[in-house]
Formats: C-alpha cells, sequence, structure tokens
C-alpha cells in the first residue's frame, strides 16, 4: 500500500479496529491471568498536564513512557540515530550503520516517517528492536523479518496482512498507528486511554498514566513483566535511550519553550514563570497549546501544585472521580480544604471545561479573597451572578482581566493561556523571559 493508502486507512481505523488490524505479540500468547498489579505504588498526582521523565527508571505497568518524549519529533536526527546504530547497547556494531533499504539511507528514513506522523524517531527505532530484534544484529535480517519488521497488520494468531509488508510500508504503518492511538486517548475515545482502567491480555489492571502508554498497550495489549510484551518495550526504551541521549545533536537555547508561545504572545512571561515554578507543562513537546480549554481536573492538579494543601487519599468522595483517576490526589486533598466542589449531585465533573467565572471562584477561595458587594463593574456580570462578588473581588489584581471592554464573559471557558495569565497575576510569579 502507498503511504496515501495508509493515510487513508489509519484515519479511519479506529481503537477496536486497530485491535484487530494492527495488534502484535511480543510473545507467546498465554491465558490469561487473574486480574491482578504487577507492582503496588503509592497514589500520586502523575497526569497529562505534568512532565515527566522520559523513561521511568524503574518499570510501572501503568508509565512506559512520557507524552512530551513520544511526540518530540526532533529529539534526534538522521545523523544521531547513525551514530547510535555504530554502537548499539549490547550489541554493537548494527547492521543499520550506513545501511540502505530501497536506495533510501535507513536512519533517513525511520526519521522521515516517524516525523511525517508527529511521533519521536526513537520510539519507532525501539519498537524495531522490540517486535522484530532488527536493531541489534550485525547482519541484515532477512526479508521475512523486515517484511513485518513492526508487527504492524500481523493481529495475534493470524498471517500478516501482505499490504503492509516491507521495511518502509512497515515503519509508516506502525508511526501513523500509534500517533492515531495516542491522539485517540487525547480525545477520549480510545479504548485504552489515560485514566481508564483496562484489562491487558495477560490479565493486569492497566490504568495509563500518559497518552503514550495508552498508545503502546493499544498497539500490543500485554504487560509480560520479565520477558516481553510492554515490559521489553520499556526495557529496551530505558537502555537505547540513553545511549541515543549521549549523542545526539541537542539544539541552542530557544527563547521560549514552547513554539506557540513566543516571546511576542500575552501568556510568554507567565507561561515561562509557571514552568520554572513547575505548576504545568505543554500539551506536546513543544507546544503549550494556549488556546485550548482547561478542564476541571486539571485546574485542581494546577492548583494543588501551587497551594500544596494537606495530601488527602482517595476516598471515593465524588461519584466520578475513582481512586484510580489521574487526579484523585489533587482533588481530594483540595476538597478536604474546602477549596473545590462539586458539581452537584455527589460529581465533580472532573473532564467539564472551567468557566472565567468559575476559575474567578477558584483562586478566591485559594487567596482567601472574600467576596465584594458587586458595583457593576462588567455589562455581563450582574449583580445576581453567583459569581460576581469574587470576579470584582480580585479585579484588582487583574487576574483574568476582560474579554471585552467593560465585559467580564463569565461562562465562557478559560483557555490554558489565560489560566497561566490568572495564576501568575494572583500567585506572584514573576515573568520569565529566557533569553534575557
Amino acid at each position: 500500500m502507498t503511504a496515501p493508502g495508509l493515510d487513508r486507512l489509519v484515519a479511519r481505523v479506529g481503537i477496536a479496529a486497530a485491535f484487530a488490524l494492527f495488534a502484535v505479540a511480543c510473545a507467546s500468547p498465554a491465558p490469561p491471568a487473574p486480574e491482578r498489579a504487577f507492582a503496588t505504588e503509592a497514589a500520586d498526582e502523575t497526569d497529562p498536564v505534568r512532565k515527566t521523565t522520559d523513561i521511568p527508571t524503574s518499570f510501572s505497568q501503568n508509565e512506559v513512557m512520557s507524552d512530551a518524549f513520544f511526540t518530540d519529533v526532533d529529539w534526534i536526527d538522521a545523523e544521531g540515530l547513525r551514530t547510535f546504530f555504530a554502537d548499539v547497547p549490547g550489541a554493537g556494531r548494527s547492521w543499520l550503520d550506513g545501511a540502505t533499504v530501497d536506495g533510501r539511507d535507513a536512519a533517513s528514513l525511520i526519521v522521515e516517517v516517524a516525523r511525517s506522523a508527529r511521533l519521536n524517531p526513537a520510539v519507532l527505532t525501539v519498537r524495531m528492536q522490540v517486535e522484530a530484534s532488527a536493531v541489534s544484529p550485525v547482519t541484515r535480517p532477512s526479508a521475512g523479518v523486515l517484511s513485518a519488521l513492526m508487527g504492524c497488520g500481523c493481529p495475534d494468531g493470524r498471517a500478516c496482512d501482505r499490504r503492509f509488508a516491507g521495511f518502509r510500508a512497515q515503519l509508516v504503518c506502525a508511526a501513523q498507528t500509534f500517533r492515531a492511538l495516542y491522539d485517540e486517548s487525547k480525545s477520549g475515545v480510545g479504548q485504552w486511554r489515560v485514566g481508564r482502567t483496562t484489562i491487558s491480555t495477560d490479565g493486569y489492571a492497566i490504568t495509563p498514566r500518559t497518552h503514550a502508554t495508552a498508545a503502546h498497550y493499544a498497539y500490543t495489549p500485554w504487560v509480560l513483566p520479565g520477558r516481553g510484551g510492554n515490559w521489553l518495550a520499556w526495557r529496551v526504551a530505558r537502555d537505547y535511550i540513553a545511549a541515543m541521549r549521549s549523542v545526539r545533536t541537542v539544539p541552542a537555547p530557544a527563547c521560549a519553550t514552547f513554539a506557540d508561545v513566543g516571546p511576542e504572545h500575552p501568556a510568554h512571561g507567565a507561561v515561562e514563570a509557571g514552568i520554572a515554578a513547575g505548576y504545568w507543562s505543554g500539551c506536546a513537546a513543544d507546544r503549550f497549546c494556549p488556546g485550548d480549554g482547561l478542564s476541571r481536573a486539571a485546574a485542581a492538579s494546577i492548583l494543588a501544585r501551587v497551594v500544596a494543601p494537606r495530601r488527602v487519599s482517595p476516598d471515593g468522595r465524588f461519584a466520578d472521580v475513582p481512586t484510580g483517576h489521574w487526579a484523585a490526589v489533587a482533588i481530594t486533598s483540595l476538597a478536604a480544604a474546602g477549596l473545590v466542589s462539586g458539581c452537584g449531585g455527589g460529581k465533580f465533573c472532573p473532564d467539564q471545561p472551567v468557566t472565567r467565572a468559575e476559575l474567578a471562584a477558584l483562586l478566591a477561595r485559594a487567596t482567601g479573597t472574600a467576596a465584594v458587594t458587586p458595583r457593576g463593574l462588567y455589562a455581563d456580570l450582574p449583580a445576581s451572578h453567583w459569581a460576581a462578588g469574587v470576579v470584582e473581588a480580585l479585579a484588582p489584581t487583574a487576574g483574568l482581566g476582560t474579554c471585552a471592554p467593560g465585559r467580564f464573559c463569565p461562562d465562557a471557558a478559560v483557555s490554558r493561556g489565560q489560566t497561566a495569565i490568572a495564576f501568575a497575576r494572583v500567585f506572584g510569579l514573576s515573568p520569565v523571559e529566557p533569553c534575557r
């Protein structure tokens, strides 16, 4: 199949179909074991908003790699891969060092395909080793091995789809599938997605902490600790990434952490200040997505880092925030401190967008700012509005500013950029200018 054909295929394949078409096994299937966890982990607040290390130093079935690493298309270039192939950990020189495939330099082809799918080239390289041990050999693998290089289009127990046979076709298929599975988790429609517990094929309860982890399990739903599956994906990634980091070319420091919040952006200084303080991070490796909305769970997670309330273990006080939810500790701790409340009916509505009025109320409670008697500062915020008193109380700090002259737009969803500015102003963060 040509690349455009693969584009059309991945565009119309959902998670359920992806399991049938793309799922692969990294070891011989075993009868499902009883539902269980590989390791007991303390509850924490690892979540899609906060940056994590590229690859965890110890194995957790719930986190194979970070989202920032998974989507960092510029993390390594072709020259860096060629240097890595000259001395692969545990193997020495790989056949890929200087290799050409179909007349193309192999390293350049890997980088080109990965970047076109908005994927880190290192992720594809790791997967080549996990699926077919195709990086470590000194001699070129057979045509049969290369035809099913990434296990893409090779469902468990069935023959591989010949439409995806070949080195380049396998790279394209795997890269586009991984990205599609990542995006489905991020949009909340994937069978495997952040915060949703699903049982792996070998019987482990998995609650992905990152969209990258969800994509790994959607691609191959096995844990297989110590011998294959996503344990092997983590182990190979840990070893390979450490070696790649020592040889990759690191770009010079930029004047902004994120490409979409440059020095000219009104939220630039506030975003950089929050990054430096550890309060928030980007939506991807080089993007902050300042215009995107913010969920109630994400807002709670940020506030918990700022005010550091007494840590309270999740207690199920909100029916829609299970104890395994990525923001459960933050929400429970803030609720116990009286800083957040539910949306009604015993629920918190963690995925519901935060409005400007709601954020104003949240900031007022967090800073101990008492509501004032409304004076009608905003034409669209009458004194009868539930948030009028706290919005006007925050006005001297210009926490949220206005949406138009004389208007506050209380029911409009607040954006990530607006949130960064509001937090910086209300909590006194000094704007940071990286290049000054």
